[in-house]
Order: C-alpha cells, then sequence, then structure tokens
C-alpha cells in the first residue's frame, strides 16, 4: 500500500502512553492532497471513507478522520494482541460512524432552519405591505363614503324644496280649474238667462273675482319657500315643463345616489389599484421631445417610447419589477429590481469618456451619514472606477456620475436599426464594431465584464468615441433599489430613501460633458412629495 509506505509510521508516544505503528492525521491530509490533487476538506473526505471501509482506525478508536495531531493506524499494522479485543473496537467504530451520520443532518437541519428564517422574513415583509395597501383602501373608502353621503343631503334638500314648490303649483292650478268652472257656469246663466255675450260675462267675473285673490296670484307669481325671502320666484310665461315629471326625475336622481351609496364598498374592492410608481420626463429637459403624455408614461407595457434630444434620438423601454404587470422573460429567476434599454443615433461625435449616466438631483439631500464616512465610501469608489464622478453631496445640485460606455451592465453596436437588437427583450454584448480591442483571438465579442474593466480606465475610454452613422442599444440594470417601496438594499438592512432625498424622485438621465442630455427621465414614487401634474 503506498500510503502506508510513504507516510511515517512508527511508534509515538502521547500523554506518557505509546501506540504502536500509528501516523499523524494531519500529514496524511497532506500526503492525500499531494498526491491524489485534492483539497483540504475532500482529502479529508477520502481520509473517512477509509475509516468506513476498515482501511484505518483511530489508535483509540474515539475520533473520525480528521486533519489534526491525532494517532491513526493501518488495519494490517494491527497486533494480534488487538484480536481480543475485536468486539469492543468494532462497537467503538460503529458508535464514530454514527456520531459523524448525526453531525451531517445536524448540519443539514442548521441550513434547513436558516432557510425558514429568510423565508418568514420575507413573508412578514409582504404582509406589512399588504397591511398598509388596506388601510389606504379603508381611507379612500372612507373619504368616498362622505363624499356620497354629502351629495345625498344635497339632493335631499333639492328635492324637498321642488316637492314644497310642486305643492304650491298643484294648489294654485287646482284654485284656477276651480275658478275657471264657476266662471263657464255664471256666463252660461247670464247668457241664458239674461241675454249677456259669453266674453261680457268672463270680463265681469273676472272683473268681480281677482280682487278677492291673494296679492301673490294677482301678480301672476308664487309664495316663496322661504319665510327671509323678500321676493318671489317668478315663473316665465312660456313655461312648459310639468313640475311633476321634474319631480320624478329628482325621486330617480335620489334612488341612484342610494344605489352608489350602498354598494361603495363592492366598488372600493373590485376598483383596481394604482402602481405607487410611475415614468415621466423630468421637468428640466425642456429640450427633449417626444409624443404622448410627458407626466404618465408606460411601464412593463414592452412598447418602445421615441424621444429625441439635441445629441440623442432614439426610443426606450422600461421594466420595473413587483407591479402586477411584471414581464416574466425580463425579472424571472433574477434579483434585478428595474430594467432599462435605450437604443438610438448619436447626433454628433462624443468619445467614450464624455458620456456619462447616473443621478442628478436638483435640491439637497438630507440625513446623510458623518462626512469622515462619506470620504471614505468615495475613496474605495474612485479606486474602483477612476472614472466616477460623484461630487457636492452637500450642496444644492449633488450628482453622482459614471461612464456610460464602462458602467451599462450589456451594449451593442450595430450598422443600422434592421441588424440591431429587439430592444424590448434581453440581447447579447456585441460591440465589435468599436474596434479590434473588443474581439477576441476568434474574432467574437467580447463578454460584457472584459468591456467594462477595458473602459474603465480613463485613457483607454477617451481612444473611443460614438459614431453617428451608427445604432447603439445600451441595458442597464439593477437590483439594490425597490422603486415600488422606495427601498435601498445596502446588504445588511434595507431603508427607506425618501427621507435622504427629500421627496425627490429617482432620476434616469444620461448627459454630455458640455451638459447637454442626451435623456432624462424620472421614476416618481407615491411617497415623493412632487406629485406629477
Amino acid at each position: 500500500m503506498r500510503m502506508r509506505n510513504e507516510i511515517s509510521v512508527k511508534n509515538r508516544r502521547y500523554h506518557f502512553s505509546v501506540y504502536e505503528k500509528c501516523f499523524v492525521g494531519e500529514r496524511a491530509v497532506k500526503w492525500l492532497s499531494q498526491s491524489c490533487a485534492l483539497d483540504g476538506p475532500e482529502a479529508v473526505k477520502l481520509g473517512n471513507r477509509m475509516l468506513f471501509l476498515g482501511l484505518l482506525h483511530h489508535v483509540t478508536h474515539e475520533h473520525v478522520f480528521r486533519d489534526a495531531y491525532f494517532f491513526y493506524r493501518f488495519s494490517l499494522d494491527d497486533s494480534k494482541d488487538s484480536s481480543d479485543d475485536s468486539s469492543e473496537q468494532q462497537g467503538h467504530k460503529q458508535d464514530c460512524q454514527s456520531d459523524w451520520s448525526i453531525s451531517r443532518e445536524v448540519v443539514n437541519l442548521k441550513q434547513q432552519i436558516y432557510e425558514l428564517t429568510h423565508q418568514l422574513k420575507d413573508r412578514s415583509t409582504q404582509v406589512e405591505e399588504l397591511t398598509e395597501q388596506l388601510e389606504n383602501r379603508e381611507q379612500q373608502g372612507q373619504l368616498n363614503i362622505e363624499f356620497l353621503n354629502n351629495e345625498i343631503q344635497n339632493a335631499q334638500h333639492t328635492f324637498s324644496a321642488e316637492i314644497r314648490r310642486l305643492d304650491t303649483v298643484t294648489k294654485e292650478l287646482s284654485l284656477s280649474l276651480q275658478l275657471s268652472r264657476f266662471g263657464l257656469l255664471m256666463c252660461a246663466v247670464l247668457d241664458a238667462g239674461f241675454g249677456i255675450q259669453l266674453w261680457k260675462g268672463l270680463a265681469a267675473l273676472m272683473f268681480c273675482v281677482i280682487p278677492l285673490l291673494p296679492p301673490q296670484l294677482q301678480r301672476g307669481s308664487l309664495p316663496t319657500t322661504s319665510s327671509t325671502q323678500e321676493t318671489s320666484n317668478q315663473f316665465p310665461p312660456d313655461e312648459r315643463r310639468s313640475f311633476k315629471e321634474k319631480g320624478i326625475a329628482l325621486l330617480d336622481r335620489c334612488r341612484q345616489i342610494q344605489r352608489k351609496r350602498s354598494s361603495a364598498a363592492e366598488r372600493l374592492i373590485t376598483t383596481p389599484v394604482q402602481p405607487p410608481v410611475r415614468l415621466r420626463v423630468c421637468r428640466f429637459a425642456s429640450a427633449m421631445r417626444l409624443e404622448g403624455d410627458r407626466e404618465a408614461l408606460q411601464l412593463n407595457d414592452g412598447i418602445p417610447i421615441p424621444f429625441e434630444t439635441d445629441v440623442f434620438k432614439g426610443k426606450f423601454v422600461a421594466y420595473v419589477a413587483g407591479l402586477e404587470n411584471s414581464p416574466a422573460h425580463i425579472f424571472e429567476g433574477k434579483k434585478r429590481k428595474t430594467h432599462l434599454i435605450f437604443q438610438g443615433q448619436f447626433k454628433r461625435e462624443l468619445a467614450y469618456s464624455e458620456v456619462f449616466t447616473g443621478h442628478e438631483f436638483h435640491r439637497p439631500l438630507k440625513h446623510l451619514p458623518p462626512n469622515f464616512l462619506i470620504e471614505a465610501v468615495l475613496k474605495i469608489f474612485r479606486k474602483i472606477s477612476p472614472s466616477v464622478q460623484i461630487s457636492g453631496l452637500h450642496s444644492e445640485n449633488p450628482r453622482a456620475l459614471f461612464q456610460m460606455a464602462a458602467s451599462s451592465q450589456a451594449m451593442c453596436i450595430s450598422e443600422n436599426f434592421d441588424s440591431a437588437p429587439d430592444c424590448t427583450r434581453h440581447f447579447e454584448e456585441d460591440v465589435r464594431l468599436a474596434g479590434p480591442l473588443f474581439r477576441d483571438s476568434a474574432g467574437l465579442a467580447l463578454p460584457a465584464w472584459k468591456r467594462r474593466r477595458l473602459l474603465t480606465s480613463q485613457s483607454t475610454s477617451a481612444k473611443f468615441k460614438f459614431d453617428p452613422d451608427l445604432v447603439y442599444t445600451f441595458a442597464q440594470w439593477q437590483d439594490a433599489l425597490d422603486v415600488t417601496t422606495f427601498k435601498l438594499n445596502a446588504g445588511i438592512k434595507s431603508f427607506d430613501i425618501h427621507r435622504i432625498l427629500d421627496g425627490q424622485p429617482v432620476p434616469v438621465m444620461a448627459r454630455a460633458a458640455d451638459g447637454s442630455y442626451l435623456w432624462y427621465f424620472e421614476l416618481w414614487h407615491a411617497k415623493c412629495s412632487e406629485t406629477p401634474n
């Protein structure tokens, strides 16, 4: 046996006891690692397999095979005297194997408990969000019910006034009908008995009866419904509408309002919830031209939004995770929270080092950490990416800009729009048209991480320029900021950023070094104080 011949097998002393023909476990692990090209843990596993097969054992049968200063003996080196204790040693061996199995089960149980703890934490977060949405719905429902109650009260007051007016007109019409019947009867009597013509009898009758009527009826007006009004409401001579029909219409309106009030809760449940996040054009990008509503652009519909500025002309598609219409082909199996795709042509030639993307704000940030901590983090950022520009964190216009060619997660250069990739889906990296530096030995495109590493150098990015005759497609995604909740995942803890941004939306922008914008959109959340118009 090669291992037995090459490692040191000899008599060893430990705590005044001598153990014959044994070797040290850590030396055996070292020999296995060198001879079998294994790392430490794999060599220990191989040693334990040999132990379970009975090729070796601990000198006292108390331990499994370990990378430590423990004594082990090959079964071939066991003395004949040990045959008397073979049953006892076999029992020790079985105990060691059972301990090893129990240890593995404990590790597996700990891993399951860890996973269940994380799942429980995610469920708790979902319950909190659902509770918050339910409270918002209840508040909106209370406001709707109060509005409907006020509308019903106003309708009831209007209906009561019209009913009183209708009663007055009915009484007047009844009195007029009775007078007309009495007048016709008197005219007939006068005509028959005294020979007086009909029109003369009517004139005489009206001359005698009108002075006996109330003053309001003499003037052809109705009595007012309020005792505090000094003048009455006049009826126009050409009024032909029936007061009865008007009363029926008011009754129908009251019934409709009552039905609305009774089904208020059902409408609140069935009304779709508006998404908490919106996409809009920044108000500072007045030179940016596009079709449609600048304050409410579509998210997750997969339809490109055409736009144009003085520097760039193209189209834009925005995807946000966590919404009802978030597409599965973009977010399924991925941790990313936003996925933005820009495609188009530059209107003038610009160096890679002159085009930046990132975040630019127009009000000071609030509740920032101490300055010494910010400076330490900025030093780390500048050492990792020398092209990063972070300035004015305590000023009126804080900004954090990165070179777009070096920071985009995916980039593709095409000769025209026909050969350009589909900007509504994920596309493969291909910047071979930029130059031979971005091709491998076989002429294939370099992966995205190599392109980003090459362009991190300021001197290298300054050598390449965006060609106005080519079509560029950029994909940018991130998994730190959840724009649906406005919470930033810092690794250890997630915290709400609306206090830091002081109610400002999250900008999605790209600009040239001279200050002209390629595009400037904003992701607005319901927590922002700047409500879209």
